[in-house]
C-alpha cells in the first residue's frame, strides 16, 4: 500500500547459526554404534498398541513408571535372591556388592545401547534397573546383552545368502498348486530357510500360528525397521507369506502340507500376514531370488497344463479309462487312414 513503510527485521545470523550447528551436533541427534533398543515408532505402533507392551514384568527403563506391573517387582528380587545364591558364594552379601560393582562398571557402554529418545535415570537407579529388573520378546523390555554377559560370567559355577532390491510378488499358494509347484514340510534350524527344489517342490520349515505369534512378529520387524543396516529378514518373512496366503483355501494348502499349524479361526490366520508389515520399508528383499525363480516357473505353461490334465482326467480309473479310449480310437483312426491311402 503507498505510503507504508517496509518493516524490516533485523536476523542475528551468527546466533542462529550457531544454535543450529549446536542442534546438528547435539548427542540425541547422531545414534551411538552400540544403540540396539529402541521405543516402537508410532507408524508401526498403532497398529496394535498391545504387542509391544509388557504384560506381566517390566525389563529394563522404559516400562519402569508403569503402575500395572508394579506388582511383579518381589518375584524379580526373588530371582535375584536365586541369582547370587547360584553363584555358591559364602557371603551373599559380598557378593551382591562385587555384582553391583560390575554392572556399574558397564554402566556407561550399557546406556548407549538405548535409543538416544529413552529418558534413562541417573546412575544408580539405572544400575539397579539393570541388576533387577531383567514377557523378553518385547523390542521396548530388554537389556544389553553386555548386562547379561556380565551377570552370567559373575554367577555361574543357518542363514543364506540373500537380499536383493526390491520387492517380487508371487502368486498364492492356490495358484502355485496349480502351475504345478508342490508345497513340502522341512525341518532346518530356521523358518527363513525356504528354496524351491528343481522338481518344483517349494520346501518351507513349518511354522506355529497362535494368539503370541503376532507379538514375536511385530517386535522383530519393529527392530529391523529401528536398527540402522540391519537385514529386514522378518520382514520379508512376512511378505512373502502374504504373497502366498490370499484366501481361505491358500492357508488350507499349506495345513494340509505341514506347513501351517493354525490355533486362530481361519480367517484371522489368512488376514494374519497381511498386517504385519503395513507401514514398514523394505531395502533389500530377503527373498528376490527364490521370488525370482518361483515366477519364472510360473511363466512355463507346460507345468500348469500338465497339473490341469493330471488333476481332472487322470485321478479316477474312469478318468483313466476314458484317456486309453481316446488314445486307442485315435490310432485306430490313424491307422484307416494310412490304409486307405496306400489302398488308394
Amino acid at each position: 500500500m503507498a505510503g507504508e513503510r517496509r518493516q524490516h527485521v533485523a536476523i542475528d545470523v551468527v546466533s542462529l547459526s550457531s544454535s543450529l550447528l549446536n542442534m546438528m551436533e547435539g548427542p540425541n541427534l547422531n545414534m551411538p554404534p552400540r544403540c540396539c533398543i529402541f521405543l516402537t515408532p508410532k507408524i508401526l505402533r498403532r497398529h496394535n498398541e498391545k504387542a509391544y507392551a509388557p504384560d506381566a514384568f517390566s525389563i529394563g527403563p522404559f516400562h519402569r513408571t508403569d503402575q500395572s506391573l508394579k506388582a511383579t517387582e518381589k518375584v524379580k528380587v526373588k530371582y535375584l535372591q536365586a541369582l547370587i545364591r547360584r553363584s555358591s558364594s559364602p557371603n551373599p552379601e559380598q557378593k551382591l556388592d562385587e555384582i553391583i560393582k560390575g554392572i556399574g562398571e558397564i554402566e556407561r557402554e550399557a546406556r548407549e545401547c538405548y535409543a538416544p529418545q529413552a529418558f534413562l535415570p541417573n546412575e544408580n537407579e539405572f544400575v539397579k534397573i539393570l541388576l533387577l529388573r531383567h514377557d523378553l520378546c518385547l523390542l521396548e523390555n530388554q537389556i544389553p546383552w553386555l548386562v547379561l554377559e556380565r551377570l552370567f560370567v559373575m554367577t555361574s559355577a543357518r542363514l543364506g545368502v540373500g537380499g536383493t532390491f526390491g520387492l517380487q510378488p508371487i502368486p498364492s499358494a492356490r495358484i502355485l498348486e496349480e502351475g504345478g509347484i508342490k508345497f513340502q514340510r522341512v525341518k532346518s534350524s530356521s523358518i527363513l530357510d525356504i528354496q524351491l527344489r528343481n522338481d518344483h517342490v517349494l520346501e518351507i520349515p513349518p511354522l506355529l500360528i497362535q494368539e503370541t505369534t503376532e507379538v514375536v512378529f511385530r517386535n522383530l520387524i519393529s527392530y529391523e525397521q529401528c536398527l540402522p543396516g540391519c537385514r529386514p529378514v522378518i520382514t520379508s518373512y512376512a511378505i512373502l507369506f502374504n504373497n502366498l496366503i490370499k484366501t481361505a483355501k491358500d492357508v488350507n494348502i499349506l495345513i494340509e502340507n505341514g506347513i501351517i499349524h493354525n490355533w486362530l479361526n481361519l480367517e484371522d490366520a489368512t488376514q494374519f500376514f497381511n498386517k504385519l508389515y503395513v507401514d514398514t520399508y523394505v531395502k533389500g528383499y530377503f527373498y528376490f531370488q527364490l521370488s525370482q525363480e518361483i515366477n519364472l516357473h510360473c511363466r512355463n505353461p507346460w507345468p500348469k497344463l500338465r497339473t490341469f490334465l493330471v488333476r481332472n482326467y487322470l485321478y479316477t480309473p474312469m478318468g483313466i479309462s476314458s484317456q486309453i479310449a481316446a488314445v486307442v480310437l485315435n490310432l485306430c483312426g490313424i491307422i484307416q487312414a494310412v490304409c486307405s491311402i496306400v489302398k488308394k
